[in-house]
């Protein structure tokens, strides 16, 4: 299901780079054939974290964000603005 929506977005828009928030690993193939970027959002603290972390850079996460007000910078950074 979002691998086919991720498709249809990147037809219907095919200006930029496509930038993919998730906190599991479905539709980041299909971002990454694109050219895209994912974000892994991990939820839960300590081991689960970390856990869930792996999992979504196993999965084809560029970056994983902890806190979305520690990312605000980095997210600037990466997109340009």
């Amino acid at each position: 299901f979002r691998n086919k929506a991720i498709q249809q977005l990147a037809h219907d828009f095919r200006i930029g780079t496509m930038v993919f928030f998730n906190d599991t690993p479905d539709g980041m193939e299909a971002v990454s054939k694109l050219e895209g970027i994912n974000i892994g959002v991990p939820q839960g603290q300590g081991l689960d974290w970390e856990l869930r972390s792996r999992m979504l850079t196993q999965g084809g996460a560029h970056f994983l964000i902890r806190d979305w007000q520690s990312a605000i910078p980095d997210l600037q950074r990466l997109l340009g603005v």
